[in-house]
């Protein structure tokens, strides 16, 4: 995610929707783990014109540890869409 931010800001589309995209399973073990600084690169990718959609994804998902990136992400007053999200994926059995 942390590397993801020199790419998306060097290709910014001046009259577009500029998104970040994280798929993960919510846990936070490898690199940054800590929410604090996880929300704090959220606001950071916010104020570069970059809005975060994390997927959760896995029968094990933790959403907890994504939530501080997914409001800091968020534009005070507006809705989330124009913010960041956090959408949960399921697979259909069958």
């Amino acid at each position: 995610m942390f590397s993801a931010k020199p790419m998306l800001t060097k290709h910014l589309a001046a009259h577009g929707d500029n998104r970040c995209l994280l798929l993960t399973d919510g846990m936070a073990n490898v690199g940054c783990t800590e929410p604090d600084q996880l929300a704090a690169y959220g606001a950071d990718l916010r104020a570069s014109g970059v809005t975060t959609t994390t997927f959760g994804m896995g029968e094990q998902f933790d959403d907890e540890p994504l939530s501080p990136v997914v409001a800091a992400a968020a534009v005070p007053g507006e809705a989330s869409a124009v913010g960041g999200q956090l959408l949960t994926l399921e697979l259909s059995g069958g």
